[in-house]
């Protein structure tokens, strides 16, 4: 089973593409143009019909890989293997398509099958060794990087790689060394930066995910993802005030920055000013009413301790709107309506006990 983590990093490794932009399915892979995709396949298709061979099948696969159609990339690789069981290029990419698919039992015998017949590059070492960090076996996946960056020692990627597994085996200086040397080879690029920290960030390693982000900020001092992210580290230290000056400081370089400012009203929640968070999670809301529901809810809540119940339950119903299937929205909203009808019903009883005495004190 391939965990969240390490299916981001296969996305990084093979694509090259920042965890920042989309940790959600291989969707994060760029697409450059893609109609120049499209036509380029038309064009091949062409060609297969009249002339079919295992390298245009791979060129194919490429291009469906390139506009996310992995299943027929999937098939032309297959096809073309058939034509040639002994093509190591087309292991090679039928890995890094069986890795997309998450089927790590599948991409790790392409890669064998690749490597016997002669294939023995970086890039099949880098699949091999990310393979293995999906399946947990870190101590074989350690050995195939390391012949991966024998081979090319210059790519930043592989040391990431490497780093990402001695954090795993809690070996956090070995980690931090290859962290540092692969965000040099990077050219200090924020995305790795933000790749690096959030490997830290899983693995609570958050006073090392500190120094990078430092060094990051030295370079990009305006950066409102390095504050956030800085507030995140804070915050986990206990460093509430620090937590603070950063998230603020996030804001100010960016007002619309949704993750600052939803993270600003929590901390004003947590420390029961449900005054300001209600104004940062309002802000939030105009901006992207879809963007954290988990805190919108804790926006109703914070309307509810400030015994503005009629908001609280606007706010619920503006959320069940979106997820019609959270069974809790109905219950919270079952319990602030009687709340609401019991708090009326002592209000009246109030006004009418104030009323009374009135008389009483006029006669």
């Amino acid at each position: 089973m391939i965990t969240r983590i390490v299916y981001i990093s296969i996305l990084f490794f093979l694509v090259g593409c920042s965890p920042q932009t989309d940790q959600k399915s291989a969707s994060a892979i760029p697409i450059i143009n893609e109609d120049f995709y499209k036509n380029n396949i038309r064009i091949l298709s062409q060609e297969i019909k009249s002339n079919s061979s295992p390298e245009l099948l791979i060129q194919r696969a490429q291009l469906y890989v390139s506009i996310h159609n992995i299943e027929l990339a999937l098939q032309d690789l297959l096809a073309a293997i058939q034509q040639d069981s002994s093509n190591a290029v087309c292991w090679e990419k039928l890995t890094e398509v069986y890795l997309l698919e998450k089927d790590t039992v599948e991409a790790l015998e392409a890669a064998l099958h690749a490597q016997q017949f002669g294939s023995n590059d970086d890039n099949l070492y880098k699949l091999t060794s990310t393979i293995y960090l999906a399946q947990h076996n870190l101590k074989i996946g350690l050995q195939y990087t390391n012949h991966a960056i024998e081979l090319n020692p210059t790519s930043y990627a592989l040391y990431m790689n490497r780093g990402q597994m001695y954090l795993l085996l809690q070996d956090t200086l070995q980690a931090a060394a290859d962290f540092d040397l692969a965000f040099q080879l990077a050219d200090e690029d924020r995305h790795v930066c933000l790749q690096i920290v959030s490997m830290y960030e899983r693995c609570a390693k958050y006073k090392e995910a500190m120094v990078v982000l430092r060094k990051t900020m030295q370079k990009y001092p305006k950066d409102p993802t390095i504050f956030y992210e800085m507030a995140q580290c804070y915050t986990y230290l206990n460093k509430k005030d620090s937590a603070w000056v950063a998230l603020n400081a996030s804001v100010k370089e960016d007002p619309l920055f949704l993750p600052a400012l939803s993270q600003l009203g929590r901390l004003y929640f947590d420390q029961k000013n449900y005054s300001g968070a209600i104004e940062y999670w309002k802000r939030t809301w105009r901006i992207d009413s879809l963007y954290d529901i988990e805190n919108f809810h804790l926006w109703a809540l914070a309307y509810e301790k400030e015994n503005r119940l009629d908001q609280a339950i606007l706010i619920l119903k503006k959320i069940r709107m979106i997820d019609s299937t959270c069974h809790q929205i109905e219950v919270s909203l079952s319990r602030l309506k009687t709340k609401y009808r019991e708090y009326n019903r002592a209000n009246l009883v109030r006004v009418d006990t104030l009323k009374h005495i009135g008389s009483i004190n006029r006669f």
